[in-house]
């Protein structure tokens, strides 16, 4: 029933209209499911460093309030960069309203922010180094980076970072160069390893004095202009994201997946991601307090007495008035009438 799809537009269409209203800049990103699925859906990609049959799992969240909005999965050998359309295309069918998005180095290409830039969205991403772009920005500005003007603190770490106004694929655009001290030393310490093995045919000295600049180094770019001393918090926020598909794997048992029929998956996944909001939703009542899996078990033990006509609930422990207090619960004393 879940997998049916036209149950799962009504409820987007119904849960994306109620978190519309504070939900206009999202943090779109993917991770992969693993699984030994029989289904035609399931496909060789990289997981974890290696290649495993699995599903991508892309997934919307809210910038704000961390919450999950939206979700697609495709099978595992389709290559992040290639899904921003269709996932712009069906939040907009969905009636989806949002102005701002940030994004990790997967999904970054040209067409993607001129993709971006038709639909009037602004965006934060990291810039792939591979690129011209990045190359150019590196050669022109990595060793001008390490000034006392370009320090900027992130809670206790200490990095360097310069803006630069440029042209981004035919639009103005902002580039963030960001060195990060102790990824340096990290860098240098493993180009030198690896030059070490090599042999004097193996090495070049322009492509050595290339690396070694930027080392440390990487580049956020982005549509509008945000302040040098935010922009790390902002590009940061992202990890929410992270910290969610953390959520499903560990703490909601998503993986293994044992589903083989397509309508099957659908359901198992549509399951997992209702289970991740009403999850997300209770951490967060009890953010810094007690853990999902401690309130479930406290509350658990709450018996109550049930008659032909009255349910009658005994007293609550301290810890339990504690967790419907947080939870904006009101528990009564009886409820008659059943």
């Amino acid at each position: 029933f879940l997998g049916d799809e036209s149950v799962q537009r009504e409820f987007f269409g119904k849960y994306l209209t109620i978190e519309e209203k504070h939900s206009k800049n999202i943090i779109i990103d993917a991770t992969s499911l693993p699984n030994q699925s029989a289904s035609d859906f399931n496909a060789w990609g990289y997981a974890s460093g290696s290649v495993e049959t699995q599903f991508r799992f892309h997934c919307v969240v809210d910038q704000v309030t961390k919450k999950p909005l939206f979700y697609r999965h495709l099978p595992g050998n389709i290559t992040d960069v290639t899904t921003l359309q269709t996932t712009i295309q069906e939040l907009k069918k969905q009636g989806f309203h949002y102005n701002f998005a940030l994004m990790d180095a997967g999904y970054c290409s040209e067409s993607n922010i001129h993709l971006l830039r038709e639909n009037n969205i602004d965006f934060l991403m990291r810039l792939t180094a591979k690129t011209r772009l990045y190359q150019d920005m590196m050669r022109q500005h990595a060793s001008t980076l390490e000034t006392m003007s370009n320090v900027v603190n992130y809670g206790k770490r200490t990095l360097f970072a310069h803006v630069v106004k440029n042209d981004l694929y035919g639009a103005p655009g902002y580039f963030y160069l960001l060195l990060d001290p102790e990824k340096k030393v990290k860098d240098i310490q493993s180009l030198i390893e690896k030059r070490n093995v090599q042999s004097e045919e193996e090495r070049d000295d322009e492509t050595d004095k290339y690396l070694f600049s930027k080392a440390g180094i990487f580049i956020l770019i982005s549509s509008k202009e945000i302040p040098k001393q935010d922009i790390l918090e902002a590009y940061y926020t992202r990890q929410s994201i992270e910290q969610i598909f953390g959520f499903a794997k560990d703490d909601l048992d998503c993986l293994p997946l044992r589903c083989h029929s397509e309508d099957t998956i659908r359901g198992y996944l549509f399951l997992q991601f209702l289970l991740l909001i009403v999850f997300i939703e209770i951490r967060q009542k009890l953010f810094n307090h007690f853990t999902v899996d401690q309130a479930i078990l406290i509350t658990s033990a709450l018996k109550c007495k049930i008659y032909s006509d009255q349910l009658i609930i005994p007293e609550l422990t301290k810890e339990q008035k504690k967790i419907f207090a947080l939870a904006d619960i009101l528990v009564p004393i009886e409820i008659t009438g059943i």
